[in-house]
């Protein structure tokens, strides 16, 4: 049985992003990152929009080897910025915040596959449902508690 590749991915404004496989569908390309590019991504997806610092980066890629410069740094973006055709005096994808990091330009969130959106639906309204009976059951017993005549 195969993975569901929708529910691995994650959707940065028009660009999809498989982490495990390192594959970016860019414009409807299918474009090959390497790890550090796709890890570059997913960290600042995981900022939701804010400044991720070039130092935050370094660890996060590097995994703390703090002899890995910005220029390492500044390769990895130059290599996604090719591979989806963006400017960065116009970028659609990564911004460089001078004197701070980057950030991506657009929202990223978890794709989230139309099937596994409609059994959150259905559990919702199953908890829904559940509350409400509760609450009738307690009403019910106040009721039944007030009308029970005294000993």
């Amino acid at each position: 049985m195969g993975v569901d590749e929708t529910e691995r991915s994650v959707r940065i404004g028009a660009f999809r992003l498989d982490p495990l496989s390192h594959r970016l569908d860019a414009d409807g390309r299918d474009v090959q990152l390497s790890p550090l590019a796709s890890r570059f991504l997913q960290s600042l997806a995981s900022a939701h929009g804010e400044v991720v610092s070039r130092r935050s980066l370094i660890d996060q890629l590097w995994r703390g080897n703090h002899r890995v410069g910005d220029p390492a740094l500044s390769r990895v973006v130059s290599e996604i910025r090719r591979a989806v055709g963006d400017d960065p005096k116009v970028p659609r994808l990564v911004q460089t915040v001078h004197g701070s990091g980057y950030r991506l330009v657009v929202a990223a969130r978890a794709a989230t596959p139309a099937r596994r959106r409609g059994w959150i639906a259905i559990w919702m309204a199953a908890l829904t449902t559940l509350i409400v009976i509760g609450g009738l059951a307690v009403v019910i017993l106040i009721y039944a508690v007030k009308l029970r005549p005294p000993l």
